[in-house]
């Protein structure tokens, strides 16, 4: 019986990569990174959303060039990032991601996927030393905004 997935076209090919993965961590690393640029790619990161927009017109002022957009953190990328401070910003939108105020179950498929990757994400920034600031798209139209963003941010330089 034939099994799915990896095992049913193991190649030798297959096990010298599956192999290296395993011996080699800078290997691994820079694999992971090609996949995840090559997801960004995909998701066409150099057109920016509303919300990011939005985002991106709030921290330029409060912190001017210390902010990086797209930033990859092997193997994902965050919406926004203060590097030196480990500070993930991330952008979601309130239908894709499930907002709990506007859309507290999924309903397709591919908020159930975003949810699954929203939450690899976190786990994989966490172990990494990031701390991680989430917004929703409806968050952004707060006047206070501004204010509430550089408490959280000079919050989590304290830490």
């Amino acid at each position: 019986m034939k099994t799915e997935g990896w095992e049913s076209s193991d190649t030798p090919e297959r096990r010298q990569i599956r192999k290296r993965f395993q011996e080699d961590a800078s290997f691994a690393q820079k694999a992971l990174a090609g996949l995840a640029k090559g997801r960004a790619r995909m998701l066409d990161r150099k057109t920016r959303t509303l919300p990011e927009l939005r985002m991106m017109n709030t921290l330029i002022p409060l912190f001017g060039s210390e902010v990086t957009e797209q930033l990859l953190v092997v193997p994902y990328y965050v919406d926004f990032a203060l590097p030196k401070l480990k500070v993930a910003i991330l952008v979601d939108g309130c239908f894709w991601h499930c907002c709990p105020n506007h859309f507290p179950n999924p309903t397709t498929k591919m908020q159930m996927h975003n949810l699954i990757i929203d939450r690899k994400r976190d786990i994989t920034l966490l172990k990494a030393g990031w701390t991680i600031l989430h917004y929703w798209e409806h968050e952004l139209e707060d006047k206070c905004l501004p204010t509430r963003l550089k408490k959280e941010i000079l919050k989590c330089a304290r830490l």
